[in-house]
């Protein structure tokens, strides 16, 4: 989690280990949904 909180545009992560979700609030001005997405698929979780 601490890798995708690093990032330019990542405002919050929220994970439930649960549930398996990571939740994100970007800042869309500095990281588009797109490259949210390919960066939680680097990090080893998929996303929907």
């Amino acid at each position: 989690m601490r890798e995708l909180g690093g990032l330019p545009g990542v405002e919050k992560v929220a994970a439930d280990h649960k549930t398996q979700v990571v939740r994100l609030t970007l800042d869309v001005e500095k990281m588009s949904p797109d490259e949210a997405r390919k960066q939680l698929e680097r990090a080893g979780f998929p996303a929907h």
